[in-house]
């Protein structure tokens, strides 16, 4: 028989918010309960892998990140929603710049990142690291009391501003295939705005994104090199099978 529970000094909610902090595998499926309360957290190799290679961005292991993964697998939740809510948790002053080939996009993953930030969980276990500021707290940008801050935008039109990341999540859409100006255009708003909108040399830049074409933006930066890539296929092809630097 086990110690009675009034003499365990800590509740299971306390033990799975530590579990939490520590690791973003662990972070999301809690956060999933306030961002899709009526839908099962389904999780999986491919969400644990996102997880892992995304904490080693954040802890300058991997400088610039490629993910290539399938659609409907949970990649928006898992790098621009909980990514950045668990970031704060050890560097609440990091500053993030979010885009998506369409603005709304970008914007929806904003609001549903900042309804986990004032959740009663996220405040309840970290409150007192930080608090959102109410003079800049907006759907597309929030700020917090330590120079945090979180913008999101459309890939075209983009921002002044600049971040300590700069995360493309889709830079086009699925039908920019049978366009290769709209290909194009991507990258070249890539390469010459929002890759360029780094706070300092130290700044990480993320891509996200599934394959459209052999000349979409995931095409163009493994030819230019320097970025990590994390290959999530539809299908498992063993020749072309790699291990990543952290080594999955």
């Amino acid at each position: 028989m086990g110690l009675p529970a009034k003499n365990f000094p800590f509740t299971l909610e306390q033990i799975k918010a530590e579990k939490a902090e520590r690791r973003l595998r662990d972070f999301i499926p809690m956060a999933w309960r306030i961002i899709k309360p009526k839908a099962e957290f389904i999780g999986g190799w491919h969400v644990d892998a996102m997880a892992d290679h995304l904490e080693a961005v954040a802890r300058s292991e991997i400088k610039n990140l490629l993910i290539t993964i399938p659609p409907r697998y949970t990649k928006s939740t898992t790098v621009c929603v909980c990514w950045p809510a668990w970031t704060w948790l050890h560097s609440p002053e990091f500053q993030w710049l979010f885009s998506a080939y369409a603005a709304s996009l970008a914007i929806r993953d904003s609001v549903l990142c900042r309804r986990v930030i004032e959740s009663e969980w996220y405040q309840g276990n970290w409150g007192d690291r930080f608090y959102l500021t109410t003079d800049q707290n907006e759907k597309s940008r929030f700020d917090n009391s330590v120079s945090g801050r979180r913008i999101a935008t459309g890939l075209v039109g983009g921002t002044g501003e600049g971040g300590d990341c700069i995360v493309v999540d889709d830079p086009n859409n699925i039908n920019d295939q049978w366009y290769p100006s709209k290909l194009e255009a991507a990258i070249n708003e890539w390469d010459q705005v929002m890759s360029q909108r780094v706070n300092d040399e130290n700044a990480r830049k993320v891509i996200i994104m599934q394959r459209i074409s052999n000349k979409d933006l995931a095409a163009h930066v493994l030819s230019q090199g320097g970025y990590e890539h994390l290959m999530i296929p539809q299908e498992y092809d063993p020749k072309r099978s790699k291990v990543t630097a952290i080594g999955w």
